[in-house]
């Protein structure tokens, strides 16, 4: 985060006032009184107004329970309703100190029925309308104050290496590479970025394998990888990319790292900065990102972790590491709106995200 880091004096008495209308000026939530200037949190934000009452029913093979199309803000940030909503919630997250948002889009190379919104994408990428309802969204991101931005790539189904119908890995499509080519460039060539939003796009959300994985799956991701890598890195060599690589346990993380760094070493091409999705809990966290910092230090990269539960203890933990110089290399955390060992995909606002990451990161 930018040195004395605050939002305009007007987006600032905006998000006040919005905070009084909504009642929640009066909570004892944390905030970024004096940010670290080599430090920024952030949320993952693609879904506003979820179903509270549906939480109970999450399962492990129901987690996305909460949450529908309808609520998915890449869909409907057309919907003047949504676009106010989601407004609101920008304000209360830039409020809370969060510096940085976070945009998956899922999509598929054929039509697809899911809750959380999945487009069907075809050979041109993202339908028009669509491309407009992103526009929107970065302009809002823009407007609020954010300093960065990160729209991440989310292929299903055919497009994903590790689709599977009997086995992991066995439907996926080649050809579905071309698809998101042609999303990566609409988001790279068609999408004005406001002054002062840095945007990245990642390639490929949790698209690293590692030979620990199923050949199939991983031999599938080092194909998606070296396509997507060597065209972005020739076409658009300004435009700052990661590739999120996720992993639950330090072996689990450095073996995916390697995979991604043997495409890397493929293609020539270089990320802005590592990229990790670090789900654990809160005891192994610590060495999941410990794994992934030694990675970084490597290839003298920043670290971004860019998915991970909500725990302000371990948000704390994380706080303490940084200090003590334990992972020097970690300049951005971003947390999914989901509770650490909740069933429950999805369960938290953005804004609520927002404020639990306060209450770990932000000094006393």
């Amino acid at each position: 985060m930018p040195k004395g880091f605050r939002p305009p004096l007007g987006r600032w008495l905006a998000a006040a006032a919005i905070l009084l209308g909504s009642g929640l000026a009066g909570e004892a939530a944390a905030r970024c009184r004096a940010p670290d200037p080599s430090f920024g949190f952030g949320v993952n934000f693609t879904h506003t107004g979820l179903d509270r009452q549906a939480l109970a029913r999450c399962t492990a093979k129901a987690r996305m329970t909460a949450v529908s199309p309808a609520q998915n803000v890449v869909l409907n940030y057309g919907d003047a309703g949504m676009r106010r909503r989601a407004r609101v919630e920008f304000a209360e997250m830039a409020e809370a100190g969060a510096s940085s948002l976070r945009l998956l889009v899922w999509y598929s190379p054929v039509p697809r029925s899911d809750r959380v919104g999945t487009i069907h994408a075809g050979p041109g990428g993202l339908p028009p309308k669509l491309l407009e309802n992103l526009q929107r969204y970065v302009d809002d991101a823009g407007e609020a104050g954010f300093r960065r931005i990160i729209l991440a790539l989310g292929p299903l189904g055919r497009g994903s290496p590790g689709c599977g119908r009997r086995t992991p890995g066995d439907c996926f499509d080649p050809a579905s590479i071309e698809t998101s080519w042609a999303v990566a460039r609409q988001l790279a060539e068609r999408l004005r970025v406001p002054a002062g939003l840095e945007r990245w796009i990642d390639l490929g959300n949790e698209i690293c394998f590692s030979t620990n994985d199923r050949p199939s799956v991983f031999h599938n991701s080092q194909a998606y990888l070296t396509g997507m890598l060597d065209r972005f890195g020739r076409t658009f060599r300004s435009v700052p990319f990661t590739v999120s690589c996720g992993g639950s346990t330090a072996r689990q993380m450095d073996m995916r790292l390697r995979g991604l760094r043997l495409a890397l070493d493929r293609t020539g091409t270089r990320p802005v900065a590592i990229d990790v999705h670090a789900y654990a809990e809160d005891a192994t966290l610590p060495a999941v990102l410990k794994a992934a910092e030694r990675h970084a230090e490597e290839l003298d990269l920043p670290l971004a972790v860019t998915e991970a539960a909500v725990s302000s203890a371990a948000f704390a933990n994380v706080r303490t590491l940084r200090r003590e110089g334990a992972l020097p290399r970690l300049s951005e955390f971003m947390a999914w709106p989901k509770r650490v060992g909740s069933d429950c995909g999805m369960e938290l606002s953005g804004s609520e995200t927002a404020r639990a990451m306060a209450k770990g990161f932000c000094p006393e």
